[in-house]
């Protein structure tokens, strides 16, 4: 076996070393700062926390919307049972009070739940809509309360089904769900009234 002449040897050894001496100065340059790591993983709790507060701030617009239509639903029949001349008008308005004061209650039970406020009186827009109604006198009455409500079932329906959508709370998802059937029954009713009414001109 050849020997190694001892030089030649040490030569060799030193370059490993000082080798292995670079490439552990190198991987303790790349340690990271404790400081840097820590508002990394910091960053990643508040970019969390702020795609909470953002789905807490979209499902609480949805809230408040359906609690305000639930609301004005509500007491524009509440005035229609006094008001309307037809006695299938005030059938149909006593129905739909009875349903929208029901799913307020839901609606308003569920937001506190999840700590979100609702309205528990009409909104102004609300307010204008039944101060417009309730000028109207005898049949105009009855026109203009079915009218406003068909439009506003209608839309309602449309307007819920997009919310289901895109909300992420299942809760919510699947309340707006259910009460897009509800809507479509009151909307099937008004028009069969309105298709009975018409038939008998």
């Amino acid at each position: 076996m050849k020997k190694v002449p001892f030089r030649t040897a040490f030569l060799v050894a030193s370059a490993f070393t000082f080798s292995v001496g670079l490439t552990s100065c190198k991987n303790e340059s790349k340690t990271e700062d404790p400081k840097e790591v820590a508002e990394e993983e910091n960053k990643e709790v508040i970019d969390a926390a702020k795609e909470e507060a953002k789905a807490v701030e979209e499902n609480s617009k949805i809230f408040v919307s359906v609690a305000a239509f639930d609301l004005q639903q509500r007491e524009l029949s509440k005035l229609a049972q006094v008001k309307a001349v037809s006695k299938e008008v005030k059938d149909l308005a006593k129905t739909i009070e009875a349903s929208h004061s029901s799913s307020f209650n839901e609606i308003s039970e569920l937001a506190k739940t999840k700590k979100i406020s609702v309205p528990n009186a009409l909104t102004d827009s609300g307010q204008k809509d039944y101060d417009a109604l309730n000028k109207k006198s005898g049949q105009d009455f009855d026109v203009e309360y079915i009218d406003k409500t068909i439009k506003a079932h209608r839309d309602a329906i449309q307007d819920f089904t997009n919310k289901a959508s895109q909300t992420q709370d299942l809760e919510l998802k699947s309340w707006l769900e259910k009460k897009v059937m509800t809507l479509q029954t009151h909307f099937d009713a008004i028009n069969a009234m309105i298709a009975k009414s018409n038939a008998k001109k």
